[in-house]
């Protein structure tokens, strides 16, 4: 992870600036100060690290919260949507259906026009010319 690394790194500087310490032959406050900064270095940094990490946590368990209450209330708005409104093909269909029940159980009165003589054609009567196709023109 990146703050191992970043420990790893504070301790190879640390052990640097020890050895050059006692390379040149310092010792004393100045060489405890670089030590005391580097120290502080690298807790300031693992902080700003472990505060961005727990902003991202945040960050993830507000989102995840957020999901599930878009979730409940698409739930809750599917629960109280509206019926769909009357199937007008089925009420058509049962208007026909009445309409015609009605047609073939009508009494007509007055005469059939299916038998009246002056709707009635004579099936031996030619319709154009009003001609007998039996009987002999003379």
């Amino acid at each position: 992870m990146k703050s191992e690394k970043i420990e790893s790194d504070a301790r190879k500087a640390t052990a640097l600036a020890q050895l050059s310490a006692i390379e040149r032959g310092v010792a004393g406050q100045s060489v405890d100060q670089i030590y005391s900064d580097f120290t502080a270095q690298e807790l300031r940094y693992q902080t700003n690290v472990r505060k961005n990490l727990s902003f991202r946590e945040q960050a993830i368990q507000d989102n995840l919260n957020q999901a599930r209450m878009g979730m409940a209330s698409n739930i809750a708005n599917l629960q109280f949507m509206p019926r769909s409104g009357p199937n007008l093909l089925a009420g058509a269909l049962q208007i026909g259906g009445a309409a015609f029940n009605a047609y073939q159980n009508a009494a007509f009165f007055g005469p059939n026009p299916r038998t009246t003589p002056q709707n009635a054609a004579d099936p031996y009567t030619n319709a154009a010319t009003g001609a007998s196709i039996f009987r002999v023109q003379g």
